[in-house]
């Protein structure tokens, strides 16, 4: 442990063993597969995010454009919908948590025969269940 020029606080000496190891194959499945950002994968691994992205470009995989991370869609099945609704999410609340619009989420609830449950009507309810096919 080094001290300050001034003997204040002891500074800790960056841990080089507790870094991960940053493989094409790891690196893809984190990035490409799971949809995490250099920042995330930079806190997993122990590398800083310009480190990662760095590491991204030589192994070839492309880098998304900044601000990409929050639009990114995950793929909507029955089973997940399902669990959603009945965890009592709100389409708008599906359309956050999933990255669709919220007319996609009630075009997939159609189409998977599902509906909001507690969809009130007056409080929008009447028009989801309408676009659920109600």
């Amino acid at each position: 442990m080094r001290s300050t020029p001034h003997g204040s606080e002891p500074v800790q000496p960056a841990v080089v063993e507790q870094r991960r190891l940053l493989t094409a194959e790891w690196l893809a499945d984190r990035y490409v597969v799971e949809k995490m950002t250099a920042e995330e994968i930079s806190e997993l691994s122990g590398w800083s995010s310009q480190y990662v992205r760095d590491r991204l470009r030589d192994f070839g995989i492309p880098l998304r454009r900044p601000g990409t991370h929050a639009r990114l869609r995950i793929k909507l099945d029955r089973e997940t919908l399902t669990a959603w609704l009945q965890d009592g999410l709100s389409g708008r609340e599906i359309s956050d948590r999933s990255g669709y619009t919220t007319s996609g989420v009630y075009k997939l609830l159609r189409q998977f025969n599902l509906t909001v449950p507690g969809a009130a009507l007056g409080d929008g309810g009447e028009r989801a269940e309408r676009l659920a096919g109600r």
